[in-house]
C-alpha cells in the first residue's frame, strides 16, 4: 500500500460521506437500550442513563478493518476533505 504524505493539519469528511457513514451504522446497529437500563450503572451505560440510541459499527472489528482496508484499494479519500 502506497503511503499518502500530505502534511495535512486535520481531515473533514464531506457532507455526504458523514451521511453516507451515519446511515450505514443505523442500519446495522443493534438496540441494546433495554440492555443496558438493566445494568449496574458504570461506565458503559453513563451511569445508569444509557442512550436511546447506539451507534457502534455492529459487524464487529474484523469487518470493520476489511471495510477500511477496501476503501483504502480504492482510492476512498475522495470525500475527505484535507486541509
Amino acid at each position: 500500500m502506497q503511503k499518502l504524505k500530505k502534511k495535512a493539519k486535520w481531515l473533514e469528511p464531506s457532507k455526504q460521506a458523514e451521511k453516507d457513514w451515519s446511515e450505514k451504522v443505523s442500519k446495522n446497529a443493534k438496540d441494546i437500550y433495554q440492555f443496558q437500563m438493566e445494568c449496574t450503572p458504570g461506565y458503559y451505560n453513563n451511569e445508569g442513563m444509557p442512550s436511546p440510541m447506539s451507534l457502534l459499527y455492529n459487524d464487529g472489528a474484523p469487518a470493520f478493518h476489511e471495510l477500511l482496508r477496501k476503501w483504502r484499494e480504492e482510492g476512498g479519500m475522495d470525500d475527505v476533505l484535507v486541509f
